[in-house]
């Protein structure tokens, strides 16, 4: 009876992962878990060393319900190191989607296929300005699911033992200079803790997507290193963040406050009235422009 139960959840539990496909040409022994892969947006170029082991594609089983950008990407990296692969190139990308209409609502998986690589000295990110610092870009994504609150509970990020930021909302964005190269740990922590080892070098630029999961009391934060191509992306749509903005309305109204939370037709603004602090809902398609001191 037992081993049936057992037998029954892991098969749950596998097929709530997303689902892999691979075509393997050749193998290597496996990297450590910490060991960094480091991932090739379309448009990015790898270098001229390297090893082709083969191809896979990463997406929807069909009852994947955790299947955002960073989770697929964690699973190919995953499955790149246990064939010996120290990258990856991201060869197609079809970006993932929250459905919410009156009829249904359903979570659209992203979706990629990937080489399978193994490079001598492959490294993206250089920065064209200084090599006296790195550049770490955090960004915070959204749920999609309007009806939680996992996109209005904040964390901390830790590099360390230091505070560096804390991921507010899903509209936050934060850039950090780090002047000390080397091996960190960047982690953050709510009702579990994710660990994300990291090797900072001086001169690069880092993205790193900012989330919350599904939990048991609240949410399980999610961190993960992109690839820059994707990442910058991401981090230039990011229209707010903690820092004071004017929103010009169509009627030429100025609100100025901080924006502390956004859904898709909506935002809820922080601002003084009588020197009072309060929230007021502004609806999207009244605002003209955005003025931001952070961007």
């Amino acid at each position: 009876m037992n081993k049936i139960f057992i037998f029954t959840l892991l098969s749950f539990l596998i097929s709530c992962s997303p689902k892999v496909r691979m075509d393997i040409k050749k193998k290597y022994n496996p990297l450590n878990n910490n060991d960094v892969v480091q991932v090739y947006g379309l448009n990015e170029q790898i270098p001229n060393e390297y090893e082709d082991l083969g191809e896979m594609k990463v997406g929807d089983s069909g009852f994947t319900r955790d299947c955002q950008y960073e989770v697929i990407i964690k699973t190919a990296k995953k499955k790149a190191r246990n064939v010996g692969g120290n990258a990856i190139k991201i060869t197609d990308h079809a970006p993932g989607r929250y459905v919410n209409s009156p009829d249904y609502k359903v979570n659209i998986c992203d979706e990629i296929s990937a080489k399978i690589l193994r490079i001598k000295n492959g490294k993206n990110g250089d920065l064209k300005t200084s090599k006296k610092y790195a550049l770490l870009h955090f960004y915070r994504l959204g749920t999609g699911l309007i009806d939680l609150d996992l996109d209005f509970l904040g964390y901390k990020l830790h590099l360390n033992d230091s505070v560096i930021a804390s991921a507010r909302n899903c509209s936050w964005r934060k850039t950090v200079k780090i002047k000390k190269p080397g091996k960190y740990n960047l982690w953050a922590m709510t009702e579990t803790k994710q660990i994300v080892p990291i090797e900072i070098e001086l001169g690069k630029e880092y993205y790193i997507q900012c989330g919350l999961t599904y939990g048991i009391v609240s949410g399980r934060p999610s961190i993960e290193v992109v690839d820059n191509e994707y990442g910058s992306k991401l981090f230039k749509e990011r229209q707010f963040s903690d820092t004071p903005v004017l929103i010009v309305l169509n009627s030429g109204i100025v609100v100025e406050g901080k924006i502390k939370s956004e859904t898709q037709n909506e935002i809820r603004v922080s601002t003084f009235e009588k020197k009072k602090r309060k929230t007021i809902k502004i609806d999207k398609s009244q605002v003209n422009k955005i003025f931001n001191d952070d961007l």
